[in-house]
């Protein structure tokens, strides 16, 4: 028997519009929940890259239970899909810290 998941992405943050500031929190980023992983970590960085936080929960239908996935998922973005030559948004607050916690030193592997 195969698990049957979703991934519930919230974020917070705030924007400028018509010369006010707008703040938001805990928006919820989509309509349908990615059921796999990887797309809840690529949804969360398409959607959330200038956002001051996120949030992730593994929503388990099975066993009706939550599991908080925030710092897995800040994780695999920071391994995965940053990049740090992007200019027009940088890092985004709520992956910085899965960043620096990288070993950034080559390895033979990576030559």
């Amino acid at each position: 028997m195969t698990q049957s998941f979703q991934w519930l992405i919230t974020s917070t943050g705030s924007f400028g519009y018509d010369k006010k500031k707008v703040s938001y929190k805990d928006l919820s980023i989509a309509e349908e929940l990615p059921e796999n992983f990887e797309d809840a970590c690529h949804l969360a960085y398409d959607h959330c890259k200038d956002d001051e936080s996120i949030r992730v929960l593994r929503l388990d239908r099975d066993t009706n239970t939550i599991e908080d996935q925030t710092d897995r998922v800040a994780y695999f973005v920071a391994l995965h899909l940053l990049d740090p030559s992007d200019q027009e948004y940088g890092f985004p607050e709520w992956a910085q810290n899965a960043y620096d916690s990288i070993d950034k030193e080559p390895t033979e592997i990576d030559y």
